[in-house]
């Protein structure tokens, strides 16, 4: 009888503990509403103008990493206004001869690059890489490195939310790179005007947008010619707008509230199986 009673007691104290955290850490959750929700943008096709100054930062899912300079024009947008057909004639002309410059630029740099003459399309290979790791060792790190991040981390209950928010390559107008040659290429004579130019970044990652999220413009999925795949958020700015911060929100599970849930469920199973066991025990010893 004396067994039979202290089983039964296990169980209800265990059962009693279960219920102690199921309240104290329930009221908790409601709290932080299951994660801490840190969600910034809303997601849409937005209007482009006429030319795009492109440049990508694209990790696929299968974990190659991806970055190149792309540069569109949209001949019919950016001749709309013109009243004559030989004036619109100059101008795809003018424009056509300055996409061949910049395509004879990127290749005797040593980029790997295509230009379609038709579409008034390019399209540069800046660096590939294999994985994370063959990235890391391309720009020098060690594995001893001493991370920077200036990420702010907010915890929820169930998932915790790490935001960074940065600038963009297309921050600096007066930093000698390709994105800025690009624009004063096709901006010189006033050929373009800076008012028909989109900075276009897009940010592409192996994850969905249920783990990162962002203040992009556009949020799609992306899959390349060869098949690779890579969540790309397009981030599209005016020359104005150059300077643009961008919010990326990483979703990350909090493992010690999943693991809490766990072993919660362990104890009311093992709980509930003791008392179970405590109350059989009883009726049989009171049926002797």
């Amino acid at each position: 009888m004396k067994k039979t009673a202290t089983v039964f007691k296990v169980g209800v104290i265990m059962l009693a503990i279960a219920a102690i955290i199921v309240i104290v850490y329930g009221s908790v959750a409601g709290a932080t509403f299951s994660r801490a929700d840190v969600k910034v943008y809303e997601s849409g096709k937005p209007n482009v103008r006429p030319v795009e100054i492109i440049y990508n930062s694209l990790l696929f899912t299968n974990g190659n990493y991806k970055y190149g300079i792309q540069v569109y024009v949209d001949i019919e947008a950016l001749t709309a206004g013109v009243s004559s057909v030989t004036g619109a004639t100059q101008i795809a002309e003018a424009v056509s001869a300055r996409l061949k410059t910049v395509y004879d630029r990127f290749t005797s740099a040593g980029m790997k690059a295509e230009y379609d003459e038709e579409g008034y399309f390019i399209d540069a290979v800046l660096a590939e890489y294999a994985d994370a790791e063959a990235l890391s060792i391309a720009n020098g790190e060690t594995g001893y490195d001493v991370s920077s991040s200036s990420g702010t981390l907010y915890k929820g209950f169930f998932f915790s939310d790490y935001v960074v928010s940065y600038r963009t390559a297309f921050a600096d107008a007066e930093e000698d790179n390709y994105l800025n040659y690009v624009y004063d290429e096709l901006t010189a004579d006033n050929l373009i005007p800076p008012s028909d130019i989109d900075f276009v970044f897009n940010y592409g990652t192996a994850y969905s947008s249920e783990l990162i999220e962002s203040d992009a413009d556009y949020v799609y999925k992306f899959k390349a010619p060869d098949g690779r795949e890579s969540y790309v958020h397009e981030f599209r700015m005016s020359v104005d707008e150059r300077a643009r911060e961008i919010t990326l929100v990483q979703h990350s599970p909090n493992t010690v509230s999943w693991y809490l849930i766990v072993i919660t469920a362990a104890i009311i199973v093992t709980g509930a199986t003791f008392v179970a066991v405590g109350v059989k025990r009883g009726k049989e010893n009171a049926a002797l």
